[in-house]
């Protein structure tokens, strides 16, 4: 995994069949990530906890790497952890943690483009709908890279999506390029990824408390930043200015 301090989540995954045509006609996949879209973004609170894995080969069942995370949202509040990574942004401001580099940053944030972090619309730009389909009562959408020399890093995304309210179930993103998977014998080898997102919201909402920059500085009244006890030994840059 990138250990870098931003860190911005994608979507997607892939389906054929003689179902797809009929299904298609009721519901585009622009429709469909337009209502994901529209959920997330009028949902006041809700928590998804999330579990991903890297398979090596984009239809193999070999796991080479997990991990968990959760995303919360409650009003203008926003937390998101990504296994050695968080992310809490309130209002205009936001504290990134990185924990494996120890580095901790105080920066700025465009409350718009937080009002979703699951911004499933803005795939539009770089991915056309290839199929939508029903499967196991989800609908399952398909999308494809528009043109194979952009410079994006999923060939291919699928989501599984609850009809009932638009929700995003489970993630499948095919990488565009091929990775390095490490063999048991220490060498590397390289093959495409494919990235699987297990995504359930649950009622147990982390507390204001909790969801608070005190957690992590604290600021003096001409603004200087204090990081707390537990990161005195990270490295701290403010980057407001």
């Amino acid at each position: 995994m990138n250990n870098s301090i931003g860190i911005k989540v994608f979507m997607v995954i892939f389906f054929l069949g003689n179902t797809v045509l009929a299904y298609s006609q009721k519901e585009t996949a622009t429709s469909l990530l337009k209502k994901i879209s529209k959920y997330y973004q009028n949902t006041e609170a809700y928590q998804i906890n999330m579990e991903y894995k890297m398979y090596k080969g984009l239809t193999g069942n070999e796991v080479t790497e997990s991990y968990t995370g959760h995303l919360i949202k409650k009003k203008n509040i926003y937390q998101l952890k990504i296994a050695n990574n968080e992310m809490l942004t309130i209002n205009n401001k936001q504290m990134a943690i990185d924990h494996g580099q120890k580095i901790a940053v105080y920066r700025s944030s465009n409350q718009a483009s937080n009002a979703t972090l699951i911004d499933v619309a803005g795939f539009l730009e770089y991915y056309d709908g290839l199929s939508v389909d029903k499967v196991n009562g989800l609908i399952k959408c398909v999308l494809i890279a528009k043109n194979k020399k952009q410079s994006v890093p999923y060939a291919k995304i699928a989501l599984f999506i609850n009809p009932n309210n638009y929700s995003v179930e489970k993630q499948e993103m095919y990488f565009a390029s091929q990775l390095p998977f490490i063999l048991e014998n220490g060498d590397y080898i390289s093959d495409f990824g494919r990235l699987s997102i297990e995504m359930k919201e649950v009622d147990n909402l982390l507390t204001d408390a909790v969801l608070s920059f005190n957690n992590y500085f604290n600021e003096s009244d001409d603004g200087e930043i204090v990081l707390a006890n537990r990161y005195k030994d990270y490295q701290f840059i403010d980057e407001r200015n």
